[in-house]
């Protein structure tokens, strides 16, 4: 994936309280900080955690169903557990620029 431009996209589909990504066998393989962990489980609790994805910008305005690299945000848009790739349709509600 290109990145120098990037795009993080969303349709705000709520990350639920069981979700793989919130699990403990997940935070130990990415090595994240039990507060991190204990923060994003709190927002999925009250409804506040969200999928996003971050794509190469060109690659979304091209084409139809593309590569992602999926994340879990909040409601403005931050990163706050990064996850796996996955694929996407480029018709998301919400897209920001995203800089590493």
């Amino acid at each position: 994936m290109e990145e120098d431009n990037l795009i993080l996209c969303t349709d705000w589909e709520v990350v639920e309280e069981d979700d793989f990504y919130l699990t403990d066998k997940w935070a130990k393989e990415m090595d994240y900080d039990k507060e991190v962990m204990k923060e994003a489980r709190e927002m999925a609790k009250n409804k506040k955690l969200y999928c996003g994805y971050i794509v190469d910008a060109k690659k979304y305005a091209i084409y139809y169903q593309l590569d992602a690299s999926q994340v879990l945000i909040n409601n403005d848009m931050d990163i706050i557990i990064n996850c796996e790739s996955s694929v996407i349709y480029n018709d998301m509600k919400k897209v920001i620029s995203y800089e590493l």
